[in-house]
């Protein structure tokens, strides 16, 4: 069975890009019909394109209601479509069989199809009731202005703040809507013949001279009497018996799937350093440790082919940890993490190699 796919879009530059993908696709030219709000948008277009013509003149959307309603569109949406070419959009009528439906759809959706039943809603509460075919068309500025309210997006600009946040991913679900499907169906006449053999019942009458005498049997229809003979003719009877032959079934499959949802959440670190001013009687310098901090190399990291050079920031490093008045009272297992981020901020990747060498440091500082 034929169906009619219609699909609206706001500008002739989609609708022209739909019919060329969908020529492109196997589908007849003449198959395809146009309608847009100027003759002029569809000229030199190889498909049908009367309709255009037609809803600049004095008609002005008359003969696209028609149409519509012929190819089995219901009128309320007829209405809507014309309306919508009436204020500057254009019109894509396709007839496709049941195995180009499917094909035909997936093409129209590619190029921002118009959600009649939304843009309906729209214009209802902005007072519009239906379909005027006396209305004029739109004026240029007005088709200018109905196209940029569409593809207008709003932004707002508010304030700019940097708080100190931590995010929590939350997952949840909502119902939306996919895609939405109309099936338009039409009767279509079509003339068939079929030859039937029909018979004739002729009576023929013929009168033959003779000369005899009469028998018993002849002198017995020797009287008064009245013969009827009856011709017969067949003749061609038609009935027509209406048979299903296909079904058109539609059904909702509604099926249940887990989906794993992968995300990064963030949080805000805010490190803040108090770096104390230490009197002469509470903290020694740094050289005081340097003998020690150099057997302890000796010992411990000589053979490993570096320098006592390469380990002395470690030492100097865990000599400061231990003058940190943020980690005192704190032992070691507790000052670990922040020591290893701060570190691998500035020597990233090393943490493994000289945490041994810091924790001597913070360790003999502390003691």
């Amino acid at each position: 069975m034929a169906k009619t796919l219609v699909g609206l879009y706001d500008t002739f530059t989609d609708a022209q890009q739909v019919v060329q993908e969908l020529e492109k696709s196997g589908f007849s030219r003449h198959n395809i019909s146009l309608a847009a709000h100027s003759a002029e948008d569809v000229k030199n277009q190889h498909v049908d394109y009367i309709y255009a013509e037609k809803m600049s003149s004095t008609d002005k959307g008359r003969e696209l209601i028609n149409v519509l309603t012929d190819y089995g569109v219901p009128q309320n949406e007829a209405d809507a479509y014309a309306e919508g070419v009436r204020r500057g959009g254009a019109l894509v009528l396709v007839k496709a069989t049941e195995g180009e439906t499917d094909r035909g759809l997936a093409i129209m959706k590619q190029l921002r199809l118009v959600d009649i039943d939304q843009r309906l809603e729209e214009w209802r509460q902005e007072g519009w009731n239906r379909f005027d075919p006396d209305a004029e068309p739109y004026a240029v500025a007005d088709v200018t202005r109905e196209r940029e309210r569409y593809s207008k997006r709003m932004t707002d600009e508010g304030e700019v703040t940097i708080p100190v946040v931590e995010e929590e991913l939350t997952v949840g679900k909502r119902e939306v809507e996919r895609d939405r499907i109309r099936i338009h169906t039409y009767v279509e006449e079509q003339q068939v013949a079929e030859d039937v053999r029909l018979r004739e019942d002729r009576v023929t009458v013929e009168r033959h001279p003779v000369n005899r005498p009469a028998t018993e049997a002849d002198l017995d229809t020797f009287r008064e009497e009245t013969m009827e003979f009856t011709e017969t003719a067949e003749e061609a009877v038609v009935s027509r018996r209406a048979r299903v032959v296909e079904e058109v079934t539609v059904q909702r499959d509604v099926a249940e799937h887990t989906e794993t949802v992968h995300d990064t959440v963030r949080r805000t670190h805010v490190d803040v350093d108090h770096e104390a001013v230490p009197s002469a009687t509470n903290r020694r310098a740094f050289e005081t440790y340097d003998a020690d901090f150099r057997q302890h190399y000796n010992t411990t990291f000589a053979s490993s082919g570096a320098t006592y050079n390469d380990y002395e920031p470690a030492y100097r490093y865990g000599y400061t940890l231990g003058h940190d008045e943020r980690y005192r009272g704190r032992d070691w297992a507790a000052v670990e993490a922040d020591a290893r981020r701060d570190w691998e901020t500035r020597h990233q990747g090393t943490w493994e190699q000289f945490k041994d060498a810091i924790r001597h440091g913070w360790t003999h500082v502390r003691a």
